[in-house]
């Protein structure tokens, strides 16, 4: 085979798998030329204990995505994926500074700034988990973000 034929033929392969993925139905919602897909709902914790303790951890949309649910005076409960998103090592949160830090390649994501990264390798935000408070209840309902390690959310 030539040079010439094998790089059309892995461009078309290339381009087959990348639409692929979008002609397969997956029962979940993902909002046009986003990264946000919303799944089933899941309780994940009390407002009040969330509050308490300042954070809560919990895994979504499978029990293979760590998060963490952490009480922000100013907002509320927001949430993170808890898999840095640039060689998916498990980030820690600092209280004091309300940022997550990589202890791998010291990237830095801003709580304030919806998990965005502010130092470091990382070259996107932290997936924020969407939630919704019903009652004194707490319940991730969608991921805002490409959970690392996957082609997909889904």
């Amino acid at each position: 085979m030539k040079r010439r034929d094998f790089l059309k033929t892995s461009v078309g392969f290339l381009a087959a798998l990348a639409v692929a993925p979008a002609s397969f139905g997956t029962g979940r919602t993902k909002l046009e030329g986003t990264t946000y897909f919303k799944y089933p709902a899941k309780k994940i914790g009390s407002f009040n204990e969330i509050r308490r303790k300042g954070t809560l951890s919990f895994s979504y949309p499978d029990n293979d995505s760590p998060c963490l649910a952490i009480f922000v005076p100013e907002a509320g409960v927001v949430a993170f994926s808890t898999l840095c998103t640039h060689k998916g090592c498990p980030v820690i949160y600092n209280e004091q500074e309300r940022v997550f830090e990589c202890p791998c390649h010291y990237s830095r994501f801003d709580v304030d700034k919806e998990g965005q990264e502010v130092l470091g390798q990382a070259t996107t935000k932290l997936p924020r988990i969407e939630l919704e408070v019903r009652g004194n209840d707490v319940y991730a309902v969608g991921v805002d973000g490409l959970i690392w390690g996957r082609a997909s959310n889904v």
